[in-house]
């Protein structure tokens, strides 16, 4: 929700908790909005705790729901909706203690890609001014 206000916000004003929760919302706009750019209209806010749990690895329902703090049954029901919009697949386990393994597909990591570099687009805005030294690899503004 964004509120319009006649008085402008004094960043050196603010403090650390208030100054991290707004540049919080910001980071996440960003990365909403260059995923919106990248055609993945129907992705929403909350697909994202699913999706960065699935980068670097494969996992299944259990995991996931683990991972996220959440019920399985509640894990089912976000993961089924990224496979509706084509973000995630579910491939069939190699064991036989898993019925299925999750993972991202083409479209789910070019997804990734694209609000990732929202991030960058602020981290690279933000962190000259904060003083803070950029690794290398993310230095491609």
């Amino acid at each position: 929700m964004v509120v319009k206000s006649s008085k402008a916000v004094v960043l050196q004003q603010l403090d650390l908790s208030h100054l991290a929760f707004f540049l919080g919302i910001r980071v996440n706009d960003l990365v909403m909005e260059r995923a919106l750019k990248a055609g993945f209209k129907s992705v929403r806010e909350s697909h994202g705790y699913v999706i960065q749990h699935l980068i670097e690895s494969e996992r299944t329902i259990t995991e996931l729901a683990r991972r996220m703090e959440v019920t399985q049954q509640a894990a089912s029901k976000m993961v089924a909706e990224l496979i509706r919009l084509g973000i995630v697949e579910a491939v069939p386990a190699q064991d036989r203690r898993a019925k299925r393994i999750l993972c991202r597909n083409e479209a789910g990591g070019a997804c990734s890609l694209a609000g990732g570099r929202g991030l960058r687009l602020i981290s690279c805005s933000c962190a000259p001014r904060a003083g803070i030294t950029m690794r290398t690899r993310d230095r491609h503004c």
